[in-house]
């Protein structure tokens, strides 16, 4: 869709309410930075999983919110409400980053999801496990009826600049309205960090490793019923649909959305707080400030204030076909991660880490990626980068002391390399299925069995 470029002024409300919050966010973060020692921990981190699904109905049609609100109703504390009316969040409680920690994470998240699919069924609806929901037409999207879902999606929808909203290699979809983010599900771990430092160093590592994830879980390929051909489009659709630059702006390359890949890695709390104050923040609730601010600092990772902790949260992974997949992609994450601080391994210039996470959506296992190799950068493909970062990972998690059965779930990944991520999967069986004679629904459909 094309588009003629606009910026539309802040009415005088809504000036006042971003003046207040902002005043609010300054005065919240100054408190946050002012005594980071109460961030300081001692022992094992804590670790714990979110996950986002669509609901559906056996039609294909989108849940009601009566009936997701009433699943969330038998369980408050580990289930939310998300933008759209028909997805919910899960989530498992905080757990130590060790052998019998990590079980007990594993356990709950199987048994909550098992709760959710029960609830579903009771309701007449089936949990859709996909990085994006593939049959909801964009423009029928039901919100949420909590008024932050219509405020923060209209202020995009009518601030946007961006002069074309379409997404895709050939066929495209047009994802000119914010609320397209509600039929992405996502799989999120969330690290305690040690102290400040620590967690800045978690979140540019994270970043940095975030393409190699994509890579090998992409599962976000379909969405509105149109083949994107991308291998995983969720930040891609994510970062066009909130980008209210000017074309000046977009062509220097001198402002960023707040989704996707920063710019510059994190150098300090400080520099990461500031960076998230940048933003508008829309919703007018002072007292909530800071945590308004970080809600909606959607970037592949994020650090987040959780009463006395920093709590870094790594966002790229999408929704995996399985529970078993999801632990999987959240395990090869963590070691990764762990061994990579273990190592202090050097970052890839960000620059570099950018095409790489760009290709890495774009192509899947196919993604050519730069890497450091005997002291040079060179571009390998993601499937002969694969077997050494796996085996990284699987290094990591030895470090952390898990079990041998809770570092086999990394065999499941590793399998890839050769059978194609999820995307290539699911694409194979849609395909498999229309040239049997079935229209696009039935073979979306088919694939999601």
């Amino acid at each position: 869709m094309q588009k003629k470029e606009k910026h539309m002024a802040l009415t005088e409300q809504e000036q006042h309410i971003e003046d207040r919050m902002k005043t609010a966010y300054e005065i919240q973060v100054s408190d946050a930075l002012a005594d980071q020692k109460q961030y300081r921990k001692d022992g094992l981190r804590l670790m714990g999983i979110e996950t986002e699904y669509s609901l559906i109905k056996p039609d294909t049609t989108q849940a009601d919110e009566h009936s997701r609100d009433a699943i969330i109703n038998g369980q408050k504390t580990w289930l939310q409400p998300e933008l759209g009316a028909a997805q919910i969040e899960l989530t498992t409680s905080p757990e130590p980053i060790e052998r019998s920690g990590i079980n007990h994470m594993i356990d709950q998240y199987i048994t909550r999801e098992l709760y959710i699919v029960s609830a579903a069924k009771t309701h007449g609806l089936q949990v859709l496990r996909n990085g994006t929901n593939p049959f909801i037409p964009v423009n029928e999207i039901v919100r949420s009826s909590k008024p932050k879902y219509t405020a923060v999606p209209n202020f995009y929808n009518q601030q946007r600049t961006v002069t074309n909203t379409n997404i895709g290699k050939d066929a495209q979809v047009d994802i000119g309205d914010l609320s397209v983010i509600s039929l992405f599900n996502s799989v999120q771990l969330n690290i305690e960090a040690k102290d400040s430092d620590d967690s800045i160093d978690l979140i540019n590592r994270a970043i940095a490793i975030s393409p190699m994830m994509v890579t090998i879980t992409g599962n976000s390929r379909y969405l509105d019923g149109i083949d994107t051909q991308i291998s995983d489009m969720r930040m891609l659709a994510w970062s066009k649909a909130v980008d209210t630059r000017t074309e000046a702006e977009r062509n220097a390359g001198i402002k960023e959305t707040r989704a996707g890949m920063p710019d510059n890695y994190y150098k300090s709390l400080e520099d990461y707080f500031t960076k998230v104050g940048t933003y508008p923040f829309i919703l007018d609730y002072p007292d909530a400030a800071i945590d308004i601010g970080v809600g909606m600092y959607w970037k592949d990772a994020r650090i987040k204030i959780i009463g006395e902790s920093l709590v870094v949260e790594p966002r790229p992974i999408p929704m995996q076909p399985t529970a078993e997949e999801n632990i999987a992609a959240i395990l090869l994450y963590l070691g990764r991660l762990n061994y990579s601080q273990i190592e202090k391994e050097a970052l890839l210039p960000m620059f570099l880490a950018k095409e790489n996470k760009l290709t890495a959506m774009q192509d899947g296992l196919d993604a050519k990626m730069w890497r450091q190799k005997n002291g040079i950068y060179v571009k390998e493909q993601a499937r002969i980068l694969l077997p050494d970062e796996i085996q990284k990972a699987r290094i990591g998690l030895i470090k952390l002391g898990l079990s041998k059965e809770q570092i086999q779930y990394l065999d499941i990944i590793e399998e890839r390399i050769e059978t194609g991520n999820p995307s290539d999967k699911f694409a194979k069986k849609v395909s498999t299925a229309e040239n049997q004679g079935a229209n696009r629904t039935q073979a979306l459909q088919y694939a999601l069995q």
